[in-house]
């Protein structure tokens, strides 16, 4: 095994458990040891790039002043085209070894390059961290083939097995196959689409794609070289790189030293990890990474946990410790230091950087769903988007209309793309509804908007009201309002089987609309919502993945929303939906319904 380098050794070097505190220290006043310890850094081209200059090679790469160092590129040995040059570098981990090539998005004339070198470096497993298109401006060429296709790029046939999309990233496993060498492998990808050029993803998303990735890495059985790329291959996947090598290395060291390995990595392709926000990312990400762990189980695994927890309390055993779900509701609240933040005039917090506490960051305007009226003025209304398992503004949270905002009500529902509105409660228990909600051949008119009602259809669970909200000069908006009137104001839970009952229909009603967005609502936004989303989002993970993590599914609706599941008996409720959904479904061995 290759020997580890000193890098840890050095001034810099930070111990696991002082993380958090050497964070907070590096941000005092407007982030001041970041910009100092990133400035330390060498920057600009370190070595010599004399064969990504020449003037036969030029056209290959993505960028002017982007090129590979001469003694770490990645040569081509049977390229088809008699030129062994790629825009490719080999980068190495804490140990020395070549673990990564950092690369550039492919153009269309470097894609056959780009599979050669796939196939040459034996990889197996590709991280993408780009879209095609960011803006106007061509970031990548798409290099794969579609969900179910095939593709021939030279003497490879590329065919896309499995295609699964997450609210921040995707997944494909192709089958590679070289006419050539008559031979065949597989090759997995990992493509995280919600990161801009230059910018910073949230810390929990990147973490939570980085475990995704390192999930199907660990379960090779031959450790691979990763292929990591963005547009230029030096920012966006210098930040990655870094991430995963200092994780890696701090499981077993303890420590890390940002500053010495992103150094390093300027050593091997210039300019890796691109300004000081990707810089603090590489920080935030390993806090999030030491802290918390992912903790999916399988639908077997989760029964006979919840089983044995139930039977755990009826013991009485509760009486002296906690149950499983009250040490993880603790642990939860641990880690949302922002729990108590007070919401600002729109109702909610920002928790937008988990590792600063700057007045915008608690300004409480990074996730309130923004929506302007007829004369371009913001809407001010309680509601805030959360992340669907699938989709990274799928869901939003909001309150029930008070008397004087059902106009501001009506155009949040225009504005955020709902199609299907659920209310956590029973509508004529709300004032404010005989303002809006029409009933059969009523129609109600609410300051520019006319809401017209076409189809009341009540079931033992729900009562499901297909609604026209019309306004001039608009398109008009087909709504479906799914009422819990089973769910009285002043309790907590409710019936399991109802609660999904309004999932299943909220679930079939985005299979026909797969654009729009789900609106929640509750007295406050955040009770009865938060177990609500989790649970959907739970199930998601179940149909998808077959597989289930309510803690980290509780984890993310918090960073959006801090009062979200804010007790042990809604927390207790999360568990006990997706129990429910999974007796009721495994009966049939079919996670899919």
């Amino acid at each position: 095994m290759p020997k580890r380098t000193n890098l840890n050794k050095k001034q810099g070097c930070i111990q696991i458990k002082d993380l958090w505190t050497t964070i907070r220290k590096l941000s005092l006043q407007e982030n001041a040891g970041f910009k100092e310890e990133y400035m330390e850094i060498p920057k600009g081209e370190l070595h010599s790039c004399e064969v990504g200059q020449r003037e036969e090679n030029k056209d290959k790469n993505r960028y002017t002043t982007t090129f590979p160092y001469d003694h770490t590129r990645v040569i081509l040995q049977e390229s088809s085209k008699n030129n062994s040059y790629i825009n490719a570098n080999y980068i190495k981990d804490l140990s020395g070894e070549k673990k990564y090539i950092a690369t550039q998005g492919p153009k269309k004339k470097t894609i056959i390059d780009f599979w050669e070198m796939v196939w040459q470096e034996e990889v197996t497993t590709i991280v993408c961290l780009t879209n095609l298109k960011e803006g106007t401006r061509e970031k990548c060429k798409q290099y794969w083939p579609n969900k179910s296709e095939k593709i021939q790029h030279g003497h490879f046939t590329i065919r896309n097995n499995e295609e699964k999309s997450y609210a921040n990233h995707v997944t494909r496993k192709f089958h590679v196959q070289n006419v050539a060498e008559n031979k065949e492998r597989n090759v997995r990808m990992f493509q995280y689409t919600q990161w801009t050029d230059h910018g910073v993803p949230e810390a929990i998303n990147l973490v939570i794609f980085h475990r995704h990735f390192l999930r199907s890495v660990s379960g090779n059985s031959i450790q691979s070289i990763i292929l990591v790329h963005c547009s230029a291959g030096i920012g966006r996947t210098g930040t990655f790189i870094a991430l995963d090598a200092l994780y890696r290395d701090g499981l077993t060291s303890g420590s890390v030293n940002v500053q010495e390995y992103v150094s390093q990595m300027r050593h091997d392709r210039m300019n890796m990890v691109q300004g000081e926000d990707q810089y603090k990312m590489v920080y935030a990400a390993l806090y999030e990474s030491f802290r918390g762990d992912l903790r999916p189980v399988d639908a077997e695994t989760f029964l006979s946990q919840y089983q044995n927890s139930s039977c755990y309390v009826n013991l009485g055993e509760v009486a002296n410790k906690k149950t499983p779900v009250e040490d993880q509701f603790k642990e939860l609240s641990s880690l949302n230091p922002h729990k108590t933040a007070k919401y600002g005039k729109s109702g909610h917090t920002n928790l937008g950087a988990s590792f600063t506490d700057s007045d915008e960051e608690m300004s409480g305007e990074k996730y309130k769903c923004y929506v302007l009226s007829d004369d371009e003025k913001p809407v001010h209304y309680n509601a805030v988007v959360l992340q669907s398992f699938t989709k990274p503004d799928g869901i939003i949270s909001a309150s029930y209309p008070a008397e004087n905002q059902c106009e501001d009500f009506l155009y949040v529902v225009r504005g955020s793309g709902a199609s299907t509105v659920v209310f956590l409660g029973q509508l004529s228990d709300i004032s404010s509804t005989k303002f809006w909600f029409p009933t059969k051949n009523e129609t109600k008119v609410v300051g520019s908007f006319t809401v017209k009602m076409r189809i009341c259809t009540p079931s033992d669970s729900f009562t499901k009201t297909n609604i026209i909200i019309q306004k001039k000069g608009f398109k008009d908006i087909a709504v479906s309002v799914l009422e819990c009137n089973f769910w009285r104001e002043d309790t907590i839970t409710a019936d399991c089987q109802k609660v999904l009952d309004v999932i299943a229909e909220a679930r079939l009603e985005e299979t026909t609309h797969p654009n729009s967005r789900l609106l929640v609502l509750s007295s406050d936004g955040a009770k009865r919502c938060g177990p609500f989303c989790v649970a959907y989002n739970a199930i998601e993970q179940l149909i998808l993945d077959k597989e289930v993590d309510i803690f980290t599914a509780t984890r993310l609706i918090q960073i959006r929303r801090p009062d979200m599941v804010s007790t042990t008996e809604e927390f207790q409720f999360c568990h006990d939906l997706i129990a429910e959904y999974l007796q009721n479904h495994m009966v049939y061995a079919n996670y899919s319904s």
